[in-house]
């Protein structure tokens, strides 16, 4: 769902993505011009805004940052803010992006087990 926002004195309109599955629409701006009997908008510099993650994959980071390593089973069955599908994927989303890694041996049986990646939890503290 895209958000549109403008203020009545302004002709800049911004627009954001406020609810999305499983990709993050980055903002964009335009700018509205009137003129007699036509109207269009122009490109315009988006209005820098904080990037948010998806809520299943803000749960997955908040889960194992309280619980630590853990089966993808027990993400899933204690989602609270989404799916239990959609935590799963976000397990997969996030260890593709490198937020998360599989620290289990891994192999045919093997239970998946997940963590937050030691470097991105160095990162986060450096912002």
């Amino acid at each position: 769902m895209l958000k549109i926002e403008s203020k009545p004195d302004s002709t800049l309109i911004n627009f954001t993505c406020e609810k999305f599955r499983d990709e993050l629409v980055s903002p964009f701006s335009a700018t509205a011009h009137f003129e007699i009997g036509c109207f269009h908008l122009a490109c315009a510099d988006p209005v820098k805004t904080e990037k948010r993650l998806p809520d299943s994959e803000e749960y997955v980071l908040r889960f194992l940052t309280a619980n630590g390593r853990s089966e993808v089973r027990k993400i899933m069955d204690r989602a609270d803010t989404c799916s239990d599908i959609a935590a799963r994927a976000a397990v997969y989303r996030l260890a593709r992006k490198g937020r998360i890694e599989r620290v289990d041996e891994g192999g045919p049986g093997v239970k998946a087990v997940y963590d937050i990646k030691k470097q991105a939890v160095t990162e986060n503290l450096l912002l």
